[in-house]
Formats: structure tokens, C-alpha cells, sequence
């Protein structure tokens, strides 16, 4: 009975931690599509979830030109 009631807290413990360290973020840019030549022919917007509880990182993205919410 002790047994499992320890490894019923334990899993517990662990199921509060991995839920609310993270935070989930869009983030997004427009990205411009060169030819063979390095010549701009078009633009597309990439598109990237990003689960992290690291506020740098989110800055480090937006400071690569993402947008994130």
C-alpha cells in the first residue's frame, strides 16, 4: 500500500512539473525565395511552434525576425 501510494505521488509531482514549466508560442516571418542567381522571386511565411519555458529563447527568435504569440 505504500508502495503505491509513493509512486501515485511521485508520478503526481512529476505530471505538475512537465505542465507547467512550458509555454507553447506561434511564431512566424516572411521569408524571400532567391533563384540560382541569389535574385528574389518570391515570398513565404514560415511558420514554427515553439514550446519553451526560456523567455531567451522567444527573444532570440525574435530577434532573428520572428514574430511570436
Amino acid at each position: 500500500m505504500k508502495n503505491i501510494f509513493t509512486i501515485l505521488l511521485v508520478a503526481s509531482f512529476f505530471g505538475m512539473i512537465s505542465t507547467s514549466c512550458s509555454k507553447c508560442y506561434d511564431c512566424s516571418r516572411s521569408v524571400v525565395i532567391e533563384d540560382s542567381q541569389g535574385n528574389p522571386i518570391d515570398t513565404t511565411n514560415s511558420n514554427e511552434e515553439v514550446c519553451t519555458a526560456d523567455q531567451d529563447e522567444i527573444d532570440n527568435r525574435e530577434d532573428e525576425g520572428y514574430s511570436c504569440s
